[in-house]
């Protein structure tokens, strides 16, 4: 057979057999059966807002036909339907209550099956507190102070005598402010500080001052001549006064707070001192001051004026050999008692005719006899030898006391037409005349109506060979060394034991 005979009988052939089979009804189809499976999930299964609100999106995972929805008025989802993988959008709206809130957002199936999103706002942020201000008692103690919020709190206290007992906090609640004794002499005020999202509030806590009284000075001495001083009294309580000193005069006798009182004592006439207290009282409390006059002082046949000095020193009214307070007097060398014609290292009684041959009082061999005196003793001393006891010639203290302007006033002026100082008491307004002597050295007086030198007691110890003076014109007043042979004015002056 040829080659290209086979394909036509192969054929052929399926063509009978085709045949065969029809027509003995033997062919059976075949089913094909396709499953289909629906699926549905999200990327997130919970969402959370903030208080203002806002959206957020979620991508849908599926193979189908879904619908979403949510049943919150403050929720909304876009699209609310899809089919296959989307994206849905969830949108909050703000909220305005003070506590949080949860809603869902559910995604479902024709077939039932959904997916249920969580989500969650956090609420407006709340803070505040009971009171913005405290008052508190004097002495220790505590107040309550109420915490409203929905939010984390500290607290803190800006002085040492507020303590919290609590400092932190994450909702409402309750904070004892505890306040230690006020013993001072003013009210005052504190601050509790409290610092919520971001802001800070503060609370002022106020606290009296604890009751007290007080009063200076403790104890006051009065001159013979009778004076007014002062009673400076401190508190804050309604107070009253008395003294059992029939001789002193009071007034106010009664107020309240910060005030001062007026003592006048009446002239002691007597010889001797006289005493007796004065008693503050206010709700409780008391305070004494005692109170002392002094005697009338016996001097002998010359006055002094009592000027309040702080060291209580009396001075004489006049220079020692005048005869009234502007009376120049005599003229002395430190340490002599008797007057000369000429004053000069030659004449001077304690030295060997130069000033550095001292032969008493002196402490450097430089300028002499080194014997450490530096001061005068009563034979050397012009005013206890002329005077007597108790009168003396004043030291530098003395002076320097005298000049201080917080004791008296020194104003240049005249008396009887001798130009000179009137020294006045700044305590108690009385006073004397210092008259401007001038000095003298040879045979001469200079500066008589310009200057005044007087003598202290008191060794210049720099210089041995001079003393401390003071000196005075219309323009100044100082203590100063002046060589010790010159002749100068002495002033006494006395202690009252």
């Amino acid at each position: 057979m040829k080659p290209n005979s086979y394909p036509s009988l192969i054929l052929l052939s399926c063509l009978l057999l085709l045949a065969s089979c029809v027509e003995k009804n033997t062919y059976e189809p075949t089913e094909y059966v396709i499953s289909f499976t629906p699926t549905l999930n999200a990327d997130v299964s919970m969402l959370d807002f903030g208080y203002n609100g806002g959206s957020s999106d979620i991508r849908i995972i599926s193979n189908t036909f879904w619908e979403a929805s949510t049943s919150e008025e403050w929720l909304s989802v876009s699209p609310t339907s899809g089919t296959g993988p989307s994206t849905l959008t969830v949108e909050a709206k703000a909220n305005l209550d003070f506590s949080a809130r949860m809603g869902t957002i559910t995604v479902a199936l024709k077939t039932d099956s959904t997916k249920t999103i969580t989500v969650a706002q956090s609420p407006t942020p709340v803070f505040g507190l009971s009171t913005d201000s405290i008052g508190v008692k004097s002495s220790a103690d505590s107040q309550e102070l109420k915490v409203f919020t929905n939010q984390s709190w500290t607290a803190s206290t800006n002085v040492s005598w507020i303590t919290l007992s609590k400092t932190s906090g994450k909702e409402d609640d309750v904070v004892v402010v505890q306040v230690t004794k006020n013993s001072t002499h003013r009210d005052r005020k504190g601050l509790v500080l409290f610092k919520s999202g971001g802001d800070t509030y503060s609370v002022v806590v106020t606290q009296p001052a604890a009751p007290y009284l007080e009063a200076s000075p403790s104890s006051m001495v009065f001159t013979s001549y009778g004076e007014s001083l002062s009673i400076v009294i401190s508190s804050n309580l309604l107070w009253k006064v008395s003294t059992t000193a029939s001789w002193l005069t009071l007034s106010p006798l009664s107020g309240s707070n910060e005030a001062k009182i007026t003592a006048v004592a009446t002239e002691n006439s007597s010889y001797e001192s006289r005493s007796g207290k004065v008693t503050i009282t206010a709700d409780g409390f008391t305070a004494n001051i005692s109170v002392t006059q002094r005697g009338k002082y016996q001097t002998g046949d010359y006055d002094y004026n009592d000027l309040g000095l702080p060291s209580g020193t009396l001075w004489a009214t006049m220079n020692v050999g005048a005869t009234s307070p502007e009376d120049d007097g005599e003229y002395f060398a430190w340490g002599e008692i008797q007057t000369k014609e000429e004053y000069t290292w030659d004449t001077y009684k304690w030295c060997n005719g130069n000033g550095n041959s001292m032969t008493k009082y002196n402490i450097s061999s430089a300028y002499g006899t080194v014997d450490n005196k530096t001061a005068l003793v009563r034979s050397d001393d012009i005013a206890y030898e002329r005077w007597g006891n108790p009168w003396h010639v004043p030291n530098s203290e003395n002076w320097s006391e005298l000049a201080n302007k917080e004791n008296c006033t020194w104003i240049w002026t005249s008396l009887n037409g001798v130009e000179g100082y009137k020294v006045i008491s700044v305590k108690n307004g009385r006073s004397i005349f210092l008259p401007a002597a001038g000095f003298r050295s040879d045979a001469s007086l200079y500066y008589e109506g310009k200057y005044g030198y007087y003598w202290s007691s008191s060794l210049y110890e720099d210089k041995p060979n001079s003393a401390w003076s003071v000196r005075f014109s219309s323009s100044q007043v100082d203590l100063y060394s002046g060589e010790r042979y010159s002749g100068r004015i002495i002033r006494p002056v006395c202690l009252p034991e």
